[in-house]
């Protein structure tokens, strides 16, 4: 149903106070953010967008910096949807896992950044 559309809704806290941001350029109608994690000054996201022209799911990652929200590339290795579940961080290392659907099912899937 097109009317339940949504894109990503990011909410930020500070000091006791919420900021609710739709980051411009980041993910697509079906969207949803599962997972964030923070390094240093940057705030990360993962998740699955849905692209209607392909009718499937895809790995949706971006990140914040003082720049704004930023699309970040991830590996799509399925045939089917990719979707992401968590991300966390360790140091400077990114690790995000979900699943990919191919002819044989679901298959674990672990990114690393």
């Amino acid at each position: 149903d097109s009317s339940q559309q949504g894109h990503p809704l990011i909410l930020h806290g500070t000091g006791g106070s919420w900021t609710a941001t739709t980051p411009a350029g980041i993910g697509a109608p079906f969207s949803n953010l599962t997972g964030i994690a923070v390094t240093g000054d940057t705030a990360w996201v993962a998740g699955t967008y849905f692209d209607a022209t392909a009718g499937r799911q895809h790995a949706l990652i971006a990140r914040h910096d003082s720049g704004g929200w930023h699309p970040v590339a991830a590996p799509d290795p399925g045939t089917g949807d990719t979707v992401l579940g968590a991300i966390t961080a360790t140091g400077d290392h990114l690790w995000a896992t979900g699943y990919d659907k191919g002819a044989n099912g679901r298959n674990p899937l672990i990114e690393f950044h």
